[in-house]
């Protein structure tokens, strides 16, 4: 007995040297290759609000010069035409980002013939009065346009970015500049945030029936924010203008009516003594400098992430058309109506991030920008999320520790947690939802299941694949429960909020789906599937991206072959007759591989750049599956290797 013990220690020592190796190499290559480069450049640029910052890392000193050349050149009702192949200045969605309110139209200049000579629709489209014309390079050529134009040029001179003509006659008066006051911004945000976390600190409360620490921190700010956006949603589909004043007299209600609610149910409400958490804690954390040292290297990557997703601003192609310009413009007009012609997809997506960031924007125009810490602090509550479950399940401390340090290590997630994508947040609402409902089912507590249901929809209200990819998560959940007979079928609560939360998103965008490329995917499969059969070419494409890119350490680290071999290993510790629960987490992390895998072959009978999408997408969307797998690892690791002492949390 004593010699398997020891066999058991050397095993799990082994292992965890194993883990803090590899997240050693992860945390040189992202502070290495990305951390430090940033971290450089923001330094350069910590004077300039986020707009300038932004504008100098996508477009360069000279770019970004030029935009706020044609800003203040332009007044905020001109219609700007779209150069073309002038790379940045051809996308329009760039140009709505940074010369908001202004038009931007094309003219279709892009298309020429033989003698490279602009069509004559192009030309008359020019020449329209209202139209202000970027001069960049040899555009627009010499002689083509009336005398109704005005030309005013970059000074100092720039051979490339020129100047602009604009309608003659124009007046241009540009509203006075705020100065940047960076610590005045980070007071309002941190306020923002923190109203968002008070609201979902007593919804968790409501919801669970009880006060559990641990529980507040993971589900506080994906919680609050989230039930708060839906209501902003309905109260601007009702008609109300979204304005500071309406949506801090909406956060008032809301807060007031949970508080009341909480009053009605404190008699049936479990409360944890907040001394006695955080003495038991401080004694865990004091007994090991292992802890100590893991738990101050997640907290530092933490700051680290926060400092650099704000000093980076919103630079990132995908972030500003998708998620930043649409949230601006609902701001700026007081309507979600807004996001019909501003930034990309049309209304045909859930707007739960747009909202959240439009917040900012209404409170202090997002100069800072405030917003972007909702991503490494969603980050930070799905990572204590994955903390708390393994502590459930008898994993030790400085065990799950290194788990967490190890996935934020990681440096594609800690890039992520830093740029401005939507995935992270969805998976923290995934992946939380799946812990909530193992919890419900399995530990036979139904309130847990409610909350899962709550996440599922907060999921479904993130991003638009969240809709049928929960509803296969839970019955995957549920399945497992019916291969192994064990658990609590009462949990099937979770389907109620589940359904609400996107349905009624749904009954609102049903009109502005149509046409939308996403959402017409599904019909383009089956009619290319009837045509053409099986494409065995995509699937080759998609494994051939998924193999190069997740078998990279500079991009994913050493998690996932580590997580792979360990889950091999220890394979027969979440059978269904011997670990229900663990067996669920398994079906559910299968489902998480196999549904992104599926949707991309689903696009792949309609993307002509199906490429060019895999390459760009294909990380970023196994999220779920990544967390979900790493979790199992280690919760395997847990449970058979060291298991002397009793989970926490």
């Amino acid at each position: 007995m004593q010699r398997a013990n020891v066999l058991l220690r050397t095993r799990g020592f082994i292992l965890i040297s194993i883990l803090a190796a590899a997240s050693l190499i992860q945390l040189f290559n992202l502070v290495n290759d990305y951390g430090l480069l940033w971290a450089k450049r923001i330094f350069r640029l910590a004077d300039q609000p986020a707009m300038q910052r932004s504008a100098n890392y996508l477009l360069g000193a000279s770019g970004a010069e030029f935009m706020a050349f044609l800003k203040t050149s332009t007044p905020e009702d001109a219609s700007i035409i779209i150069p073309p192949n002038s790379v940045a200045f051809s996308e329009q969605n760039l140009l709505q980002f940074y010369l908001m309110p202004r038009a931007i139209i094309s003219c279709g200049c892009a298309a020429t013939n033989a003698q490279n000579e602009l069509s004559q629709s192009c030309i008359r489209c020019l020449n329209l009065p209202s139209h202000s014309i970027p001069a960049i390079g040899d555009f627009p050529p010499a002689g083509i346009l009336a005398e109704t134009k005005s030309y005013f040029p970059l000074e100092p001179a720039n051979n490339y970015y020129r100047g602009v003509f604009t309608p003659v006659g124009v007046a241009i008066s540009q509203p006075d500049q705020q100065p940047f006051a960076p610590l005045r911004l980070l007071l309002i945000d941190l306020l923002i945030l923190g109203a968002f976390f008070l609201l979902g600190a007593t919804l968790t409360i409501l919801i669970l029936r009880r006060l559990r620490w641990i529980e507040i921190f993971i589900f506080g700010l994906p919680l609050g924010g989230g039930i708060f956006t839906w209501f902003m949603f309905l109260a601007s589909w009702s008609g109300i203008t979204l304005s500071m004043l309406t949506v801090g007299i909406l956060y008032a209600l809301l807060l007031g009516i949970v508080l009341l609610l909480l009053k009605h149910f404190s008699d049936t409400l479990g409360f944890e003594p907040a001394a006695l958490y955080f003495n038991v804690r401080l004694q865990i954390f004091r007994s090991s400098p292992v802890q100590i040292l893991t738990l101050l290297g997640v907290l530092a990557l933490i700051l680290f992430a926060s400092f650099l997703a704000v000093g980076r601003a919103y630079s990132v192609y995908d972030p500003i058309a998708n998620w930043s310009l649409k949230a601006y413009a609902i701001a700026d007009q007081g309507s979600i109506l807004a996001g019909k012609d501003w930034g990309g997809h049309g209304l045909a997506y859930p707007l739960n991030l747009h909202l959240l960031i439009s917040t900012f924007r209404l409170a202090d125009a997002d100069a800072l920008p405030g917003s972007k810490l909702l991503f490494p602090l969603f980050t930070a509550s799905l990572l204590l999320g994955c903390y708390r479950f393994w502590r459930r399940q008898t994993v030790r401390a400085e065990v799950a520790l290194l788990g967490v340090f190890g996935l934020l290590s990681v440096p594609f997630i800690f890039q992520h947690a830093t740029q401005g994508f939507a995935n992270l947040p969805f998976t923290t609402y995934l992946v939380l939802g799946v812990f909530a409902g193992l919890e419900g089912i399995y530990d036979q507590r139904p309130r847990p299941a409610l909350m899962a249901g709550v996440l599922f929809g907060l999921a479904s209200w993130t991003r638009v694949e969240g809709i049928g990819f929960s509803l296969l998560i839970v019955f995957a959940l549920f399945g497992a429960r019916f291969l192994s007979g064990k658990g609590n079928l009462r949990a099937y609560t979770m389907l109620i909020p589940h359904l609400i939360i996107p349905g009624v998103w749904i009954l609102f965008a049903r009109t502005y789906i149509g046409g939308n490329t996403i959402w017409e995917a599904g019909p383009s499969f089956v009619q290319g599937f009837a045509a053409e059969g099986l494409q065995l070419n995509a699937l080759i494409q998609i494994f051939s991206h998924i193999s190069a890119r997740f078998l990279t350490p500079r991009f994913w680290g050493y998690v996932i072959p580590l997580a792979m071999m360990l889950v091999f290993l220890r394979r027969k510790s979440f059978r269904s007759a011997d670990n229900p629960k663990l067996f669920a987490l398994f079906l559910s992390t299968l489902l998480a591989f196999f549904v992104p895998i599926g949707l991309f072959y689903v696009a792949s009978y309609s993307r002509l750049d199906f490429e060019h999408m895999l390459r760009i997408n294909i990380d970023r969307a196994f999220f779920p599956a990544v967390f979900l797998l790493t979790t199992l690892a280690i919760s395997t690791f847990g449970t058979t290797l060291i298991s002397d002492e009793p989970g926490q949390g």
